[in-house]
């Protein structure tokens, strides 16, 4: 199935993508995805209105994430609360990149642990070095996963800083913890050190 559009940004491809959207062969998915994110800011209020509907929810949050529009980094931060469409609003945030990070770092302050968990993933995977100064921070959450991720995703972004500030975890009461530190710098020391991506 190849959706051709007339023009990029137009509003008349919006109606029959949001219908290809919840077709039942994810290849036409897959194109109507692509295709919502070229049509762009035209589509995002359509976009909304589908993230209401479970049964699309996932392929509205994977079609917010390829429009770079403020409008998208709200709802696409409230899904991070939902367990069944966490997974999709992060890889909508990563691929947002950029425009996502301010509300990632804010959010690695929220009350609910799942949120900053998703928030921490979501960073380590955007590699941007804004993150840095907090994602170090926390490396002292009390939630052992946290620690963990955090560190994965200092090792992620590849800055000397980050090396410096997980090596205290050796001594981290965690025996898993310990052991990914271990196994982090040890990767680490092989590796020439990355100039931080800032894209």
């Amino acid at each position: 199935a190849v959706i051709t559009l007339g023009e990029m940004g137009d509003e008349r491809c919006v109606a029959p993508l949001a219908k290809a959207l919840r077709d039942g062969d994810w290849q036409v998915r897959e194109v109507a995805i692509e295709a919502m994110g070229q049509v762009g800011s035209p589509a995002v209020e359509t976009l909304l209105k589908l993230l209401r509907d479970w049964e699309v929810r996932k392929y509205a949050i994977l079609s917010l994430g390829k429009i770079r529009d403020e409008r998208v980094l709200d709802p696409l931060m409230l899904q991070l609360r939902n367990d069944e469409f966490k997974d999709d609003a992060i890889t909508a945030l990563v691929e947002l990149g950029e425009p996502a990070v301010s509300r990632l770092i804010t959010a690695l302050r929220d009350k609910d642990e799942q949120v900053r968990k998703c928030a921490v993933l979501a960073l380590g995977r955007i590699k941007n070095d804004q993150a840095i100064t907090p994602l170090i921070e926390m490396l002292e959450d009390k939630d052992w996963f946290t620690r963990l991720t955090a560190a994965a995703a200092l090792e992620a972004i590849g800055d000397e800083r980050g090396r410096h500030a997980i090596t205290p975890l050796l001594k981290d009461p965690d025996m898993v913890v310990r052991m990914r530190v271990e196994r982090i710098l040890a990767k680490w020391k092989k590796q020439p050190v990355s100039q931080p991506a800032t894209a």
